[in-house]
């Protein structure tokens, strides 16, 4: 899609100004030349006696920023449209970034929340591991040390309970500590 263009011919006659007093206008407006070269193109016409004369194309923005110094009605008329139209985008922003920040923070409550019971649900089934562990360890220890208080070898004990020595000798050193 091309972008607005207008002329410094049809700035003047929009103006009702004169085209020598336009081209001054934009001549001596202060900006940078990286704002200058795309948004104020050198250009020329050929006018009724067919002479080639200067003009300009001008950009939407070259021509607001042009705009903003003149005075008169048509001039107020664009300053207010602009205005307006600027406001309304700031509102139109300022609502979406409501919503965006109250839609990020209802989903980082949510996953939050989705966490703490994630991590709860870890918790528990830890404790319930290690409650677990804990019972076996003692069903164990007291299983080995009852088979061996009772006079069975550790290889005898290994055969009865299929635990490895290594759990055996563990095992009765927990039990005599």
């Amino acid at each position: 899609m091309g972008k607005i263009k207008f002329t410094s011919l049809d700035v003047a006659q929009y103006f009702d100004k004169r085209h020598d007093h336009v081209l001054r206008d934009i001549r001596s407006l202060e900006v940078s030349d990286s704002f200058r070269v795309p948004n104020f193109g050198e250009s020329s016409y050929l006018n009724q006696q067919g002479k080639q004369q200067p003009m300009y194309h001008l950009t939407k923005d070259g021509f607001i920023f042009l705009v903003m110094g003149f005075t008169g009605e048509k001039a107020a008329q664009i300053k207010e449209a602009y205005i307006a139209a600027f406001n309304q985008m700031e509102a139109e922003l300022t609502r979406h970034t409501r919503k965006d920040l109250t839609i990020l923070l209802v989903a980082t409550h949510a996953e939050t929340e989705r966490l703490e019971t994630q991590y709860k649900g870890l918790q528990e089934k830890c404790q319930r591991m290690c409650e677990r562990i804990t019972r076996e360890t003692i069903g164990m220890v007291s299983k080995v040390y009852k088979l061996c208080h009772e006079g069975f070898s550790e290889q005898e004990i290994a055969d009865i309970t299929h635990y490895q020595k290594d759990i055996i000798q563990l095992a009765l050193s927990l039990k005599a500590s």
